[in-house]
């Protein structure tokens, strides 16, 4: 695929042996599940990509996310710009370029560091620190069902 751009959710979703290049992709859940694919200067906006996904090479692209690639293997990064916080737990495999200067992103033992500001008792009790986290959580929309009253 080539010079388009897509408005989806669950794009190419268990597709393989993709190559798409310039294009623009803006949904939720794109690419999970998917084998064997190349991007080349693609700008992607979405929610959680290439989940579970194997063998993927991302170059010269932006990627605007928050959770990638989980339990994915094998997915490289040249060239990217990444936006936003990114969390990439339970990677096999992930190859970035230069990790510093390309955004703010965590990986497997960095989000369980991350998590472990919040036991310090100390500064905070247990119910305010949980208050804090839901309510952050709430206002990123980051709900699930477990919050919906019925």
């Amino acid at each position: 695929m080539e010079n388009t751009t897509a408005a989806s959710e669950y794009f190419m979703m268990r597709s393989e042996n993709l190559t798409f290049k310039g294009v623009k992709l803006k949904g939720k859940y794109s690419f999970q599940y998917i084998k064997n694919a190349v991007f080349e200067n693609c700008i992607f906006d979405t929610k959680d990509a290439f989940w579970h996904g194997e063998n993927i090479t991302v170059k010269n692209s932006v990627i605007k996310s928050e959770y990638l690639a989980w339990y994915s293997d094998g997915l490289t990064l040249i060239d990217c710009t990444l936006s936003g916080r990114i969390w990439v737990p339970e990677v096999g495999e992930l190859i970035m370029d230069d990790e510093d200067a390309k955004g703010d992103v965590l990986i497997g033992e960095q989000i369980r560091d991350s998590c472990e500001v919040w036991s310090r008792e100390d500064q905070l009790s247990l119910r305010d620190r949980s208050l804090v986290t839901v309510t952050v959580l709430m206002a990123q929309g980051l709900t699930d069902s477990s919050f919906r009253t019925v």
